[in-house]
């Protein structure tokens, strides 16, 4: 590569669901509390010289024609993005994880009618973690520890000095693996890293800890399966970290874990007809439905305690809740009346106790 931090490459819209092999997944069993559910997740590596699409980004790029490039881009020459994950005797897991990096390359995103820099592309080169297993509306706190080698070097265009940069950021996101476009599962809170998901990591130095916690929407059409990927993009930001380009060296991630948050089940009764609900620990839970001929649904009671249960106070514990019925009042009789004159008929009735609505026929002929 040129040293410079000015070299430029044409952006290409590429979708960022570059990861190849997946398969079909069951969906996910309720998990204990405290469970890390990423144990059995799946590692992958993409970059765009190891082609695990299939080539596709590279294509695209090398199908390019502009004024600059009359032939298309060049492979190694005008975009050299370029990984794998390292093999460690066949012990690539979650609890290990290494990607030898020998470019992070220089790609950005561009105007193709001006070839103005407009945005960052660091999707060439990833690493994912793929199919946790996560059920709707669960809490789970993400973790891992994180630190690299990378180096590269710049150089000013005016002084034609060298700057050795040893200083990477690493975006890390959440994401539903499902959906189309892969979108952002929200981070609750998170340390070690940005709200929006920026790791720094340093050459020579430790570990660094990374903790986010999310919540998994609570509807399918919200999200779309029942599994979590987690992606660090590993290639250059070349708009925001301009510095950060044509890096080599080893990104190690370890001790990766997901954890399900604490859940509790509440146990809605009626007879010989049951619900359950699992509700997030802190959280309220909203009442079952059930019917009974001739009966009004008045609440629910405590069964440990006999007390009625309060649908407002937080949940904390397991609970079973059994359905409280009153008589249903018949309607008293109502009370019309009509006052008629040519086309037009005033109708005037008194309120009743225990009426559900009331009704209002309209006959054209005496009865």
């Amino acid at each position: 590569m040129r040293k410079s931090i000015l070299k430029k490459a044409t952006a290409v819209a590429m979708s960022l669901t570059m990861v190849v092999g997946m398969t079909g997944v069951v969906s996910a069993a309720h998990a204990s509390n405290g469970a890390d559910v990423a144990t059995n997740a799946k590692v992958s590596s993409f970059s765009i010289l190891t082609e695990e699409d299939g080539g596709v980004w590279k294509k695209a790029l090398e199908n390019i024609r502009s004024d600059k490039y009359p032939n298309g881009q060049v492979a190694g020459k005008d975009f050299v993005t370029e990984g794998w994950l390292t093999d460690q005797n066949g012990k690539i897991s979650t609890s290990n994880m290494e990607m030898f990096v020998k470019n992070t390359g220089w790609d950005g995103e561009y105007n193709k009618f001006t070839n103005a820099l407009v945005g960052d592309n660091p999707w060439g080169l990833t690493m994912t973690v793929s199919d946790i297993p996560v059920e709707l509306g669960r809490n789970y706190t993400i973790s891992f520890k994180i630190k690299s080698t990378l180096k590269g070097t710049v150089t000013n265009e005016e002084t034609k000095e060298e700057k050795t940069v040893d200083s990477k950021h690493i975006l890390f996101k959440a994401y539903d693996q499902k959906s189309k476009g892969e979108p952002s599962v929200n981070f609750t809170s998170i340390s070690g890293a940005t709200s929006g998901g920026y790791i720094t990591v340093k050459n020579g130095d430790d570990y660094k800890t990374v903790t986010a916690t999310v919540k998994i929407p609570d509807t399918r059409k919200a999200y779309g399966g029942d599994v979590m990927g987690l992606k660090f993009a590993l290639g250059a930001f070349i708009k925001t970290f301009p510095e950060e380009v044509n890096m080599k060296g080893t990104v190690y991630v370890k001790d990766l874990k997901v954890i399900a948050g604490n859940q509790y089940t509440v146990k809605f009764t009626n007879g010989s007809q049951s619900q359950a609900k699992y509700v997030n620990a802190g959280s309220q839970v909203t009442p079952a439905s059930f019917s009974k001929k001739g009966y009004t649904l008045a609440g629910f009671k405590n069964k440990a305690t006999g007390a009625m249960y309060n649908f407002g106070s937080a949940v904390n514990s397991d609970l079973e809740l059994v359905a409280v019925f009153n008589k249903t009042a018949k309607p008293g009789k109502p009370s019309i009346k009509v006052k008629g004159a040519k086309k037009k008929a005033t109708v005037r009735y008194k309120k009743v106790k225990n009426a559900a609505g009331y009704q209002i026929k309209y006959l054209q002929r005496k009865t």
